[in-house]
């Protein structure tokens, strides 16, 4: 008799390993959709076989085993994929918020378009070329007024573009660091119910894949490194210090910056010590924040400078409508500050369009102002005389010229050289003049004016729009500043390429990495359905057997009734 009851404990076993292992197959099929869900396989062995002769041993030849018995139901993943699915998440995350960020800048300068800063550059030079050909229109004034107002107002919109952009990805960068808390925190707890459970002598496989998965996206974030110690917790840590060490977490805190920099900096929380985050999603935002926006507020801010500088230079150097010096033109230092000057804004005929030197730094002219109607011209030639054992002098002489280029007049006087030292000084022509004149002489050549053109010949106006598109201000003499300017946008366009390039390339790796993993870890249907078929064979199969030795024993009790 014990010899029957081995058998049908044989077959029970058989028939409770295939009904567990249908179960198995069943969860995989419920999760064949499930995100992070990796295939679980049940793992059959036979059981331990009679070692020495007892009660219920099969007795004969061999070594009759005592059935079947289910070994462990396993996680079919691959860690080296994952280790390789982690590390390529970091730098797609990486370079997917450096092309956003980049491609955000790009459409802040929106090169090219009708409101762009370049535009705007463009336009004010060319009212600057207008009206350096009709410097007395006042409608062309207007406009180089207008125009200026419209370059400092597209220079304070893509500062303050730029500068809120910033702000926000300042507060991209708290959310991120709670992301990444957030991440640290379930793992930990997950930690705690894996190590119960394995210590129970069980798989927590589902419990696993739910860590791996937040562990995954957690690389996407920020430039984790794990492993998996004896016990089965996941330890995390950024850059060599622990962030998760089994259930037991050091989490991430902010530490702001100076008020306006909108550059916190991330730590963590118990000592303060500034995490160095150099990979992820988190590494692109920072970089966006620290390093590239700052850049293009300093290359605009160097534009608008070099502008200022030089623009309101040569506006003191030419002469008003009046007749006047020019003034500075701007006001400010940078993007943020430049404008134009309340006095031009006020008043257009401030503009220093006109220049009554046709070579500067020989002879300055102040005031000149004729009360004469009809058309002269007048030429002054200024020599320089030397004379040993004399104090120095200046002859100046002054000639006139009708309309029809003969010349009429000629007056001649001379100063000395502590006059010239002096600041501008007035000589009253002769009557025939019927004029003064304020001039200051800074070295010896002729000078050629005329006295119908008391607003200038526009020559100023012309070195204006040479400031922006013509003399080679920028990198060492090589580049004007719209050169300079389209050279920036280029390097925006350029970068950003390079971005997008990298994040399709990082996006066709980490795809096919998950389709290796796919094959490897994720379920197969077909599969399954084959799975499932063997086991309710083999359940069929021990029940057959199980019906076989109840015949067997009813044929036995027939004997002995």
């Amino acid at each position: 008799m014990p010899g029957y009851f081995s058998t049908l404990n044989t077959a029970l076993k058989s028939l409770q390993v295939q009904k567990k292992s249908l179960d198995v197959t069943g969860h995989n099929i419920a999760n064949a959709n499930t995100e992070g869900y990796s295939r679980q396989r049940a793992v059959h062995t036979a059981a331990d076989p009679y070692t020495v002769v007892g009660m219920g041993m099969p007795t004969g030849a061999g070594q009759v085993g005592t059935g079947v018995k289910l070994e462990e139901i396993s996680r079919v993943r691959d860690q080296f994929i994952d280790a390789q699915i982690n590390g390529e998440k970091q730098s797609l995350g990486y370079w997917d918020k450096r092309y956003q960020g980049l491609h955000r800048i790009e459409l802040i300068f929106n090169e090219p378009s009708d409101s762009s800063l370049g535009e705007s550059m463009n336009q004010f030079w060319g009212s600057l070329q207008d009206l350096s050909n009709d410097p007395e229109d006042p409608a062309v004034r207007e406009t180089v007024k207008q125009r200026a107002l419209t370059l400092s107002d597209t220079f304070h919109s893509l500062d303050n573009q730029l500068t809120s952009y910033k702000n926000s990805l300042n507060d991209d960068v708290s959310t991120m660091v709670n992301e990444v808390n957030s991440y640290a925190t379930r793992i930990a707890d997950l930690n705690k119910q894996i190590v119960r459970v394995q210590g129970a002598g069980k798989k927590p496989n589902d419990l696993m894949d739910k860590r791996d998965l937040l562990f995954e996206e957690m690389n996407k974030l920020v430039n984790v490194q794990g492993r998996v110690d004896q016990r089965g917790s996941l330890n995390i840590s950024i850059s060599g210090i622990n962030m998760v060490s089994h259930s037991d977490t050091h989490l991430l805190n902010i530490e702001r910056g100076p008020e306006g920099s909108y550059e916190d900096t991330v730590v963590f929380s118990r000592t303060g010590t500034e995490a160095i985050i150099e990979a992820g999603e988190l590494a692109g935002v920072l970089n966006i924040r620290d390093e590239e926006i700052p850049h293009y507020k300093d290359q605009l801010d160097t534009i608008a400078s070099e502008l200022i500088e030089n623009f309101n230079q040569v506006h003191r150097a030419g002469y008003d409508f009046n007749g006047e010096a020019g003034q500075d033109f701007f006001v400010g230092d940078d993007a943020f500050s430049i404008g134009v000057a309340t006095e031009i804004s006020n008043d257009v005929n401030k503009i220093a369009a006109g220049s009554l030197l046709d070579e500067l730094g020989v002879i300055r002219i102040n005031n000149f102002e004729m009360d004469s109607e009809e058309d002269f011209s007048y030429e002054i030639e200024v020599i320089e005389n030397v004379m040993e054992n004399e104090e120095n002098t200046f002859t100046y002489t002054i000639r006139e010229y009708g309309a029809d280029g003969e010349e009429s007049e000629v007056y001649t006087n001379t100063i000395t050289y502590s006059q010239v030292n002096d600041e501008n000084f007035f000589i009253s022509l002769p009557e025939e003049f019927n004029s003064t004149m304020e001039f200051k002489i800074e070295g010896a050549g002729e000078l050629s004016i005329t006295s119908t053109r008391a607003a200038g010949d526009g020559d100023n106006a012309f070195r204006l729009a040479d400031v922006i598109n013509g003399r080679k201000l920028m990198n060492d003499g090589k580049a004007t500043l719209l050169d300079y300017y389209k050279s920036t946008i280029s390097v925006v366009g350029v970068d950003g390429q390079r971005a997008n390039q990298m994040v399709d390339n990082q996006n066709v790796l980490v795809d096919q990495l998950n389709n290796h993993r796919i094959s490897v870890s994720g379920v197969s249907l077909d599969e399954e359905m084959a799975n499932m078929i063997q086991y309710q064979q083999a359940y069929t199969a021990a029940t057959r057997v199980i019906t076989t030795i109840d015949q067997m024993l009813d044929s036995l009790m027939g004997i002995i009734r």
